[in-house]
Parts: structure tokens; C-alpha cells; sequence
């Protein structure tokens, strides 16, 4: 409803208050007859406020059979269920067939480690195997011929005993037998392997560091300022305390909060980074036998991205309807709407420029942005490979028209920010030439860890880690003068300082990451200082890594969880800060705990046939 432009809000000034009423009328009543009987009582008098628009709520639509009849809900019911059937089935067979306690939901498995063998004198041609190193009295019985044929197979001798004195003749060390591609398609569907996996801490020899806890830190920052702006404040209109939540953004407090947009940027500079450093290192692999890389790089991408993008965006499109009811709940039918109409906009990862104002899964704007970042990597990688100098030119001619098209966007903009306009949203907030910056800084650290440059002085990493905390204060909490004085509601700044701060920050915010990521790979850390040192034993810490695993289907996953329990109360929210931590700590808890799931079955499986197919293209 809109109230007459006499009434004023006073902590808004010059904007409309618009209120959201819930009332009670006949089942037989629909929207349409609402707005008529509230302008009939207008006509008679009543002086009653304008209505602008009138939804009428009725039971869940599960309730009334619906479901019975939705072709796209029971479709997509049979390729969930077919999917989870499939991974019972592979893990009952693997845990019959193959799983041992041993070595089974640990997260150490050695089950595919090589095994050491020593050839002990006097022990009848007997060739001992020490099989579990942190236990040196614990030895198998295999024999010579066994060990020539190759197939590292150990038969157990319970006779035989460790004797006191040993004459060490040879050692060898012989791997296991190659597992059947049966058993590695079961295995890779097996919740016993997945598992194992996901929680296992160990990483790859030569994997960048840290990585998993920015990771992890980011998404909490995201989830963050989602419970704020998808959840608590979901509808200002329907808000308890709304003028205190208003005034909640000029607290100078808040600014590590409002600021939480950047942590998008932190992935897209972790993207190429990771993006950067792989492809160097397979170049230099190839040896410039770029079509074969080229085709394996996209198809790579594609293959672990999409099976689990696409299976949200069905279960979403199927079943969103049906997860709750309420009067807050209607507006996910509209969002449910955009899924069915534009959702191969989200496959071909052009949802950012087509019809963005229906986006199906409004959040995915970034991984529109990252893919359309990764389709042009090469042409900046391959040159920067082959020379150096032509490597830079480019990047640098990216940097300039980023910077101008930025600039250019934002001075239209008039010192407004997305908040004020939501039309800048979609024309520059999500655009990959206002956001490609950060990503341009992770592709020249990558070219970095590559070359393995090395600072030689420790002034030069002090000073770095002076300007790089500074820096990151500075565009986290530089915004409080656009809204200390009118909140979200009006620009505090004006168009100059505007445009720098949108066309600079995040790029500046990119390089922070960049020297937080080297120095904590390079030993720039602990060597300082006790502080430094501490952030980088933070970063550092293997058990980050589990978590860092999640963070795809985590993003993907938690608006969703914001938007079940937002749509499905029937009472005014109230925003404190003691009530948004509860809230934030449940949604943290139940994203993760979801994205765990998805990414065991759906996730977890597509990316074991990856590994399979990638062995094989190289005889392994």
C-alpha cells in the first residue's frame, strides 16, 4: 500500500513509505476483488491508502494435489531418486566388496599406497612387507614369484615371526594391483569414497596454500550479508523495527558487514589464480600443443560445473513451489517462474546479460561472470606463456578498458550505488567488464607461482604487509561516508567519488588477497612477525580443506536455505544484532551440512569420471 506523499518516513526523507498489510477475506475473494473493495471504500470516504498491489495467499500447493499432476516435479523426482539409488547401490558394493575397517571412513586411507618390501636373510626366500610404517612390527608374507609377476598381491603367513637380528638383502618398492574400471565407476558413486574425500585433509603435492581458508572465510562473509539483505531485512515491509534497521547501516560497525560483496571478488581472484597456475604448468607439460589442451581446458570446466549447477536448477524449478507457504512465500513463485522460463540461460552461462531482471537463481550471476572470465583466460595465458612482455601488454590493455568501462558506467550513476537504483545492478554490478579486474590480479599471481619468484628482502615483505592490511581497512570501511548520514536510502557520495571507489576497489581488494596468498606461501609470514605469523598459521591450517570443498554447493545452496525459512514465517521479522547471529549461525550450519550432501552425490562423482578419463587420456 502507498501511503499519501504528506507522510514521510524521518529517517528517510523524500521517499514514499510503502506498507505491506495481511488481512483475512472469503476464500472466494481473489486479488483482483481486494483492490476493488479497498478503492470501493475510498469512493465511500474511507480515505484508505492507495493499493498497488494484492496478492491473495491460499494453502501450499502440495496440499492440494498439485504435485500429483506436475510433469516437471515428477520428472525431476525420477532423476533424483534414479541419481540417489544409484549411489546406494555403488556404496552397498563397495562396502560387500572391497571396503575393510582398516582403511575404511579414516582420513589416511593408504589403501593405494605403494608398499615397501625388504628381503630378509635366512627367512626361506621369503620377502617380507612392511606395510604399515608407523607400526614397524607389523609385517606380511609375500613371495618372490609373486613380486616378479607384478601384482603386488599379499598373502598373510600368520606363522611366520619378526626375527631379533635381520641382515637387510634388498629393498624394493612395489605398488599395488591396478584396480578394474568396474571397480573405479563403482567406487567413484560409493559414499564410503566420496566421504573419505571430502573430509580427507591431505593435498596435492605443489597445491597454493591457504586457499581453502579464504574460501571458507568469504563464504561465511557472503552468508553474511545474505542473512541481512535475502533474509532479516528480506522485506523492509514486513520488518518490526524498520526504521532501527534502517539506521542499523550508518553504524561504522556495520561497514564489515555491508562491505560483504566483496568477498565475490576474493573468488574471482582465487579463480585466476588456480585458473592461472594450471594452465602454465600443463603448457609447459604440452610443450605448446595448444589444441589438445584447449579442448580438454573447456570441457574440464564443463563437466565439473554443470552436472551439479543443473541439478539445482531442476530441484529448484521442480520443487521450489512446494517448499513452504505463507504470505511472504508468493514471492518464490515468481523466482520459480524465471527458472522455468530462462534456466538454459544458466547452462550457457549468458544469465547476466539475458534478461537479468528474471534471473533463475538471481546469485548465479557469478558463476556467469567466472566462466565467461575462464572462456577468455587463454587468450591471456598463452601469450603471457610464449613471452612475458606480450603477456603484460595484454593484461595490462585489459586493466585500462576495464577501468574505462567502469568509470564510464558508474558516472552515469550520478553518486548512486545499487541500493538507491536497482537498474545499476544489472547494468554494471554484475557485468564481467565492471568485475574482471580481481580475476586479472589472480592470473598474474598464478604467472608468478609458476615462474617461482621469490622476494630477497625482508624490508620490501614488512612494508607489503603494512600497505596490504591498510588497504583492506580502507575499502572495507572507506564506504561509511556514502552512508553514514542516509543509509541505503540516499548517496552520501557524490559522482567523482563514486566512480573511483566502484572502478578501483575491487581491484585494489584483489591485490591485497594476492600478497595475503604469496606471503603465505612463500614463508612471508611467519618470518615478520608474531601477528603475520599467526595469520599465516590460520591460513595454513589442513583443516580448512574439507570445508574449502564445500564452498561450490554451499554457494549455490544457501539463499535457498535464507528463502524456506524467510518465505514460510507468518510474523514480523525483528532485526537485532542477537537475533541475525542466531539466525546466521543456523544458516551457516544447514548450508554447509547441505552443500556436504549435494556435493557427495552430485558433485563428488562427475569429478571422480573426470580424474578417470583424464588417467586414461594419459596412460595412467
Amino acid at each position: 500500500m502507498k501511503l499519501p506523499d504528506s507522510i514521510k518516513v524521518p529517517s528517510q526523507p523524500g521517499k514514499t513509505l510503502y506498507l505491506r498489510m495481511g488481512l483475512c477475506f472469503p476464500s472466494s475473494c481473489g486479488a483482483s476483488d481486494v483492490k476493488l473493495i479497498m478503492a470501493n471504500l475510498n469512493v465511500m470516504g474511507f480515505m484508505l491508502p492507495e493499493v498497488i498491489e494484492s496478492r491473495c495467499h491460499a494453502d501450499a500447493p502440495g496440499s492440494t494435489g498439485k504435485f500429483k499432476t506436475d510433469a516437471l516435479a515428477i520428472t525431476a523426482s525420477a532423476v533424483m531418486g534414479a541419481l540417489v539409488l544409484l549411489v546406494v547401490i555403488c556404496s552397498i558394493i563397495d562396502g560387500i566388496c572391497w571396503y575393510t575397517p582398516e582403511d575404511g571412513l579414516t582420513w589416511f586411507s593408504n589403501r593405494h599406497e605403494p608398499k615397501m618390501i625388504v628381503n630378509i636373510q635366512g627367512q626361506s626366500n621369503k620377502v617380507m612387507e612392511l606395510t604399515d610404517l608407523s607400526k614397524p612390527n607389523s609385517y606380511e608374507n609375500v613371495t618372490n614369484e609373486q613380486i616378479a609377476n607384478g601384482n603386488g598381491l599379499v598373502h598373510k603367513d600368520p606363522g611366520i615371526e619378526m626375527p631379533q637380528t635381520m641382515t637387510v638383502e634388498t629393498v624394493m618398492i612395489v605398488a599395488p594391483a591396478p584396480d578394474s574400471l568396474v571397480k573405479k565407476l563403482i567406487q567413484t558413486f560409493s559414499l564410503y569414497k566420496n566421504v573419505t574425500a571430502l573430509f580427507q585433509t591431505k593435498q596435492p603435492k605443489g597445491a597454493v596454500r591457504s586457499l581453502d581458508a579464504l574460501r571458507v572465510f568469504n563464504m561465511n562473509w557472503i552468508i553474511l550479508g545474505h542473512t541481512y539483505s535475502m533474509g532479516a531485512a528480506f522485506m523492509q515491509e514486513t520488518l518490526s523495527n524498520a526504521k532501527l534497521a534502517v539506521e542499523k547501516v550508518k553504524d561504522y560497525t556495520f561497514m564489515g558487514v555491508y562491505s560483504g560483496m566483496l568477498a565475490v571478488d576474493s573468488y574471482f581472484f582465487i579463480s585466476g589464480l588456480l585458473v592461472s597456475y594450471l594452465f602454465l604448468k600443463t603448457s609447459a607439460k604440452n610443450k605448446g600443443r595448444w589444441g589438445p589442451q584447449l579442448l580438454i581446458y573447456y570441457i574440464h570446466r564443463l563437466w565439473r560445473i554443470l552436472p551439479l549447477y543443473g541439478i539445482l536448477i531442476l530441484v529448484y524449478a521442480a520443487f521450489g513451489q512446494y517448499l513452504g507457504s505463507g504470505p511472504l512465500f508468493d514471492w518464490q513463485s515468481e523466482r520459480v517462474r524465471d527458472c522455468n522460463n530462462n534456466w538454459w540461460a544458466n547452462l550457457l552461462f549468458i544469465n547476466n546479460f539475458y534478461k537479468p531482471r528474471e534471473m533463475c537463481l538471481g546469485w548465479s550471476w557469478y558463476l556467469s561472470n567466472d566462466m565467461q572470465f575462464y572462456v577468455i583466460a587463454p587468450i591471456i595465458l598463452i601469450p603471457l606463456f610464449l613471452n612475458a612482455i606480450a603477456g603484460g601488454i595484454i593484461i595490462g590493455i585489459c586493466f585500462v578498458a576495464h577501468w574505462a568501462v567502469t568509470a564510464i558506467l558508474w558516472w552515469r550513476t550520478d553518486g548512486q550505488s545499487y541500493m538507491q537504483d536497482p537498474n545499476i545492478y544489472y547494468e554494471a554490478y554484475i557485468t564481467p567488464y565492471c568485475r574482471i579486474g580481481p580475476y586479472l590480479v589472480g592470473l598474474m599471481l598464478g604467472y608468478i607461482f609458476y615462474k617461482d619468484y621469490k622476494l630477497k628482502q625482508k624490508l620490501v615483505a614488512i612494508v607489503l604487509w603494512i600497505v596490504t592490511i591498510f588497504l583492506m581497512g580502507v575499502v572495507v570501511y572507506g564506504q561509511y561516508g556514502d552512508v553514514k548520514d542516509y543509509g541505503v536510502t540516499k548517496p552520501g557520495w557524490n559522482r567523482v567519488q563514486r566512480t573511483f571507489y566502484e572502478t578501483f576497489s575491487r581491484d585494489v581488494w584483489g591485490l591485497c588477497m594476492a600478497w595475503i596468498v604469496y606471503a603465505c606461501n612463500q614463508g612471508y609470514a611467519g618470518k615478520i612477525s608474531t601477528f603475520t605469523g599467526f595469520i599465516g598459521h590460520i591460513l595454513n591450517w589442513k583443516g580448512w580443506t574439507p570445508l574449502g570443498r564445500m564452498t561450490f554447493a554451499t554457494y549455490l545452496v544457501h539463499p535457498i536455505v535464507i528463502f524456506i525459512y524467510v518465505g514460510n514465517r507468518r510474523d514480523l521479522n525483528h532485526v537485532d544484532d542477537f537475533s541475525v547471529a542466531f539466525l546466521y549461525s543456523g544458516y551457516v550450519l544447514l548450508a554447509y551440512v547441505s552443500g556436504a550432501i549435494l556435493s557427495m552425490i552430485f558433485e563428488a562423482p562427475p569429478a571422480g569420471l573426470d580424474r578417470i578419463v583424464t588417467k586414461s587420456l594419459n596412460g595412467k
